[in-house]
């Protein structure tokens, strides 16, 4: 096609100065055809690989700045080439990436058991909310579990009135997928590698 063929005909984007001064590069992709998602994969594919080869050609092996790449509606992107090996590696250049999802189920779907490892590598996730059934025990699941005190009080009647309490620790999910499901559109879960996880209020919602 015309389009596609000057689109790819040169290159006026310079990738290789992505970490010099500040810029940023939008990709528009349409939300209801998926015919020319590849070019964007290729795109990040290409961006990546360039910035991580200026980086190793470094001394000290990372850029100049940080380039960061917000991967908005990541599933209508089209499956990055190596992206699996890529996010475990490019961090240590001042390279990172935000996935946004609209489901768990999307990024399994594209990247199926490999799903685990790119979620894995990210140090932080942000649930803002929905009651996706595949969402809210995945997150649940991450929250894990906590540790509540049951106190158990049985009485005898007799000629003693005798009477036991006792004491035993249950477990419980920290919130449940029901209970993901039913946070108000103003607050989120935030969960950041090594601390605990907070529900927060949103800075403005709608």
């Amino acid at each position: 096609m015309r389009e596609v063929r000057r689109i790819l005909d040169g290159d006026d984007i310079r990738l290789e100065t992505l970490d010099q001064g500040k810029r940023i590069i939008y990709l528009e992709l349409p939300d209801t055809n998926a015919t020319f998602s590849f070019i964007a994969s290729v795109f990040y594919q290409c961006l990546f690989e360039t910035l991580v080869r200026k980086a190793d050609a470094k001394p000290d092996g990372v850029l100049d700045r940080d380039v960061h790449c917000m991967l908005d509606e990541f599933a209508n992107i089209g499956k990055i080439p190596n992206f699996v090996r890529l996010i475990a590696t490019i961090r240590s250049r001042r390279i990172s990436c935000s996935i946004i999802l609209q489901t768990v189920s999307q990024g399994k779907s594209l990247y199926r058991d490999d799903w685990e490892t790119i979620a894995g590598n990210c140090d932080s996730q942000l649930f803002l909310g929905g009651n996706e059934p595949s969402t809210t025990k995945y997150i649940s699941d991450r929250l894990g579990d906590q540790t509540i005190d049951v106190i158990e009080t049985s009485e005898t009647k007799g000629l003693n009135g005798s009477w036991t309490r006792s004491t035993r620790k249950n477990a419980r999910k920290l919130l449940t997928p029901d209970e993901l499901g039913r946070i108000p559109t103003s607050r989120c879960v935030y969960l950041l590698r090594g601390i605990p996880p907070f529900l927060s209020e949103k800075l403005c919602h709608l």
